[in-house]
């Protein structure tokens, strides 16, 4: 029972990270760097605009990973239970499931947590990444014929990152580039 609260907790003290550092020095990292790139850039090509679909998929990758070693993490602890044999079948089924699961909702985390002068706020991009990945990730599963595991494990990352991606829509606008 302690091992899901703590499970919990940390899901939750995640969640409420990731809202409140939405503008942070990460962002200012991510946007810094990109308009560095952009400025050498433009004095090639004028009126260039930063590439904020290179900055999304980095942070939506970074999020799978991170979501996938949480997620997995969690899996393992909540059925680890004391047995001789047949438990590591079960544990090893439960640590790729939640570790599927974590990286769906680390992918769309990653996605919507930065800012980059949307015109949506967090909320919105989180619901619709949230959505997006679950859609992604789960359509790739079962296209990949469901429990065959070296198929799925190859093709949910590119299903739970490009339906978060993909479901943003117009929230990949800027106010101001």
């Amino acid at each position: 029972m302690s091992r899901v609260v703590f499970s919990i907790a940390i899901l939750a003290l995640c969640a409420t990270t990731a809202e409140g550092q939405s503008d942070s020095v990460l962002t200012r990292a991510l946007s810094d760097s990109s308009s560095i790139f952009i400025r050498r850039l433009s004095q090639h090509l004028p009126g260039e605009k930063p590439q904020i679909g290179s900055i999304r998929l980095a942070s939506s990758a970074g999020g799978f990973v991170f979501g996938l070693v949480v997620g997995g993490f969690s899996g393992y602890e909540m059925s680890s239970v004391d047995c001789t044999k047949s438990c590591r079948n079960s544990q090893n089924d439960a640590l790729i499931t939640g570790a599927a699961i974590g990286g769906a909702i680390g992918a769309a985390l990653g996605a919507a947590f930065l800012d980059l002068k949307s015109i949506c706020p967090f909320e919105k991009r989180l619901m619709r990444a949230l959505i997006g990945s679950g859609i992604g990730a789960s359509t790739l599963f079962i296209a990949a014929r469901g429990w065959d595991r070296q198929r799925s494990i190859s093709v949910i990352p590119i299903g739970a990152v490009g339906g978060s991606l993909a479901t943003l829509g117009r929230c990949w606008k800027s106010r101001y580039w």
